[in-house]
């Protein structure tokens, strides 16, 4: 559960995974491509306007709905449903950085005037969705559940195409081994330090 740059990355490779699947005819990418349009674009559920719940529930199967929230903030449906999850989590020293560009940059969060106030207010979990330590002791609980697959960042970047293939795996993709390099070529981002 890693915020900005990690989420979106992760979000771009599973399109693409989900994209290429051979389970999708031409003909069906097209109904889900005109669906997904009239959602329209939001960075996040947790960003989304009242009415996107409803717009989502019209989109096709297969919907990727992405977020920041802890499992207690989800409603308790998705955990009794047929959906699929996906949890990156990153090493906290990495998720504090992310988090307070994230923070800084989110025009409806309130910025932070240093990086000791923001630090402060991550480490007592007095950030706009709470702790990001007591976020991952929560998702810990659902460890063993069957349609939750956890990811490491640090592990999916070392070796992104074994972590790609997990993924696929998890949700039932079915992708030729050729196709494996190509979106990790098409994903793959330059960090700056």
């Amino acid at each position: 559960m890693k915020f900005s740059k990690g989420t979106n990355w992760l979000d771009q490779m599973v399109r693409e995974l989900e994209s290429t699947d051979a389970k999708y005819t031409e003909e069906g990418m097209k109904e889900r491509i005109n669906a997904e349009k009239k959602l329209e674009i939001f960075p996040c559920l947790e960003f989304g306007d009242p009415g996107i719940y409803e717009r989502m529930k019209k989109l096709p199967s297969r919907r990727i709905i992405l977020t920041h929230l802890s499992p207690h903030l989800l409603p308790p449906s998705i955990f009794q449903s047929k959906a699929k999850i996906l949890v990156l989590v990153w090493n906290p020293k990495e998720t504090s950085v992310s988090y307070y560009h994230f923070y800084n940059n989110m025009l409806v969060l309130p910025s932070f005037a240093s990086w000791d106030e923001y630090f402060a207010a991550f480490m007592n979990g007095k950030l706009a969705w709470g702790s990001y330590f007591d976020c991952l002791v929560e998702w810990n609980k659902y460890l063993n559940h069957e349609r939750i697959m956890m990811i490491s960042y640090e592990q999916h970047k070392e070796d992104q195409i074994l972590g790609m293939k997990r993924i696929a795996a998890a949700f039932g993709f079915s992708l030729c081994e050729e196709y494996f390099p190509r979106i990790a070529k098409q994903t793959s981002f330059i960090e700056s330090s």
